[in-house]
């Protein structure tokens, strides 16, 4: 299912990525001057194309989120109430050090045997996954199994080109590793809900309000509800793309539906002198189409192996939205912070000059089955690793996002209740 091993992927990192590791868009040209500054000799840029680069994020961000992962490598911290939720929300915590990530997750390298851009050759078999013990969960080796490749399959500049934006392909993405990998702290809080809507049960909500509230326009949406996040800004989407890829039918051969992909920046305020925090970020979501939808049909379609890994007993839907930073300065003519314009054109708050920061989340709803006769339940997972940078070391932000990561619940709940049912059944009509 996953592209990478879980947790090893080159784009799910809190070291941001850069315009040229994006799919190409003409709001991100390749002669923007922050493109340029990557590329002094002028070679010619690879960028991924749009389909792989969707489908490696959803699935390694499903994948680092899932069931049994969460069970064996994050560490339960605490149990907390979340105020307006009827569910308790656990917090659970994942560190990898700068060494595990340099040495373990699988970046790409012309001379390197092990290449992320293409699959191993048929056959043959990976190798032991470095340090992969009983004590995994608890250290920071990543636990990456690896196996020589194939190099003649491996992507070129020259035939990048010539693939449709429309391609059943969908290669692997590779990486080059940066050169200034961070370490990275991931957080995490998973609840438990009962799938009835908000209007009936105070504290609860339903499935289609967690697809409407998380899923669909996910940051606008997040701005309605979290108190400090001041602002939201669209900088760039691919939704011409994206609604192409569903008429050709490739992001449903891939097992995946209701996508979208875009860049925004979020801007938080911070309590005192603290300057304001903005994040640029790469936001891609979608949900998991069922096994008998896959490849294209109804219940006799045979589920491929990658969707049938994606479903435990008694899951009937899901949904994953990813988030990655991207470094997007002052090249990026419709960003509003990165390049400055909120200075001139802002209003009130808008205006202040912000600490740009580095955020990285997954965020996962599944409905399933309680039991015969008993209903149907949500499982909200959300993990995140993030740098506010500035003047906050990073000891300081460790100690409080715990305590913070909760209220997020609460504020969802205590949101979600007083949207009005006509927004979301026309919200959903389109879905």
């Amino acid at each position: 299912m996953s592209s990478f091993a879980p947790g090893a992927s080159p784009l799910l990192r809190l070291t941001p990525l850069q315009l040229s590791e994006l799919p190409p868009h003409p709001d991100l040209p390749l002669g923007s001057s922050a493109i340029q500054s990557l590329n002094p000799k002028k070679e010619d840029v690879d960028q991924p194309d749009l389909l792989p680069f969707i489908v490696t994020l959803l699935n390694d961000g499903l994948s680092f989120l899932s069931k049994s992962q969460v069970e064996a490598n994050f560490k339960k911290t605490s149990t907390k109430k979340a105020d307006g939720s009827n569910a308790s929300v656990d917090v659970l915590t994942r560190n990898f050090s700068r060494s595990a990530l340099e040495r373990d997750v699988p970046w790409y390298n012309e001379s390197s045997s092990i290449n992320a851009g293409v699959d191993p050759p048929s056959g043959q078999r990976a190798s032991k996954a470095p340090e992969a013990d009983s004590s995994a969960a608890a250290s920071n080796s990543l636990a990456v199994p690896t196996a020589p490749v194939d190099t003649r399959r491996a992507r070129s500049p020259s035939n990048a080109s010539a693939r449709s934006v429309g391609s059943g392909q969908a290669p692997k993405i590779r990486r080059k590793k940066p050169t200034d990998i961070l370490n990275e702290y991931w957080f995490t809080r998973r609840s438990v809900h009962n799938c009835v809507s908000a209007k009936l049960e105070s504290g609860t909500a339903s499935w289609e309000q967690f697809v409407f509230g998380l899923l669909h326009n996910h940051s606008k949406n997040e701005q309605e509800f979290t108190p400090n996040l001041f602002d939201t800004r669209k900088a760039v989407d691919w939704d011409g793309q994206v609604r192409k890829l569903a008429e050709e039918g490739s992001l449903q051969r891939k097992g995946w539906t209701d996508v979208s992909i875009s860049i925004n920046e979020m801007c938080h305020a911070l309590p005192g002198i603290l300057a304001p925090r903005c994040f640029g970020v790469l936001v891609v979501g979608g949900k998991v189409l069922p096994e008998q939808a896959v490849d294209g049909g109804g219940s006799s379609v045979r589920p491929s192996s990658d969707s049938a890994k994606r479903w435990a007993d008694g899951e009937k839907q899901k949904f994953v939205v990813v988030t990655v930073p991207v470094k997007l300065g002052v090249g990026v003519k419709k960003a509003f912070y990165a390049n400055h314009r909120n200075r001139k054109e802002g209003e009130g708050q808008q205006r202040e000059e912000v600490v740009q920061g580095l955020y990285t989340a997954v965020e996962t709803c599944t409905l399933r089955s309680k039991g015969a006769g008993e209903g149907e339940e949500v499982e909200w997972i959300m993990t995140t690793a993030s740098d506010a940078a500035g003047n906050l070391p990073m000891w300081m932000q460790r100690m409080s996002i715990p305590g913070v990561l909760p209220k997020d619940v609460s504020f969802f709940m205590k949101w979600i209740k007083d949207v009005d049912e006509a927004r979301i059944e026309d919200d959903l009509g389109g879905a």
